[in-house]
């Protein structure tokens, strides 16, 4: 019952950083991931504003469908109708 108690205060206590551990890991991934994306879409001859409107479209989108593929379908699909205006 002790062993419980204080295995489960420490839960408490070591959870009550996870907030600021999730969201620098977030900060970190959204950073990591817009670099990468940017490096790799301008490699393919697109240029830096529209590689970063994609990049930046892609991760909201992956945000909320947890689906990279939808993302990118959703996003390439923005992008053109942008330029078509």
């Amino acid at each position: 019952m002790r062993f419980t108690l204080a295995a489960s205060l420490v839960l408490i206590l070591t959870c009550s950083g996870c907030d600021s551990f999730k969201q620098g890991f977030t900060e970190s991934f959204d950073s990591s991931y817009k670099q990468s994306c940017r490096d790799k879409v301008m490699q393919k001859g697109i240029g830096q504003q529209d590689a970063e409107k994609y990049c930046d479209c892609t991760l909201a989108k992956f945000k909320e469908t947890k689906s990279m593929d939808e993302a990118a379908k959703t996003c390439i699909a923005e992008l053109k109708l942008g330029a078509n205006r």
